[in-house]
């Protein structure tokens, strides 16, 4: 008797529809090829009842402003990278992994003469 009210319970629980209740998620993302992934995965929690939220910035690459399965909170910034400071980092790493430029000089190239405005440098001692 015992078997058979266990299997009843255990069957009605098996069997009882499951709802769930989608929460609210808070993105703060990375630019660039994290974002592609990231932008897969969002689609898809939305697709699973979750409320989106995005915090962007205002000169944002990648992340649209306005999207169909997320909201967006756009923070606003003065300066960003630009494709130019990226282009020549790109093109001064790959001189420097060839061979062709000593590390000292990749590093004032890099991050030494401030190109990039954000106002980080690096000052030697």
């Amino acid at each position: 008797m015992r078997l058979i009210h266990f299997c009843s319970a255990w069957l009605l629980l098996v069997f009882i529809p499951r709802g769930c209740h989608g929460g609210n998620i808070l993105v703060l993302p990375a630019e660039g090829s994290h974002w592609i992934n990231m932008d897969i995965l969002l689609e898809a929690l939305h697709s699973r009842g979750h409320n989106i939220t995005v915090v962007r910035s205002s000169k944002s690459w990648y992340i649209k402003e306005k999207s169909s399965y997320y909201n967006t909170y756009t923070v606003q910034v003065e300066r960003s990278f630009d494709q130019e400071f990226i282009t020549k980092t790109i093109f001064d790493y790959i001189t420097f992994e060839r061979g062709a430029i000593p590390l000292t000089s990749f590093l004032n190239t890099a991050v030494g003469n401030d190109r990039h405005g954000c106002g980080c440098s690096f000052h030697r001692g």
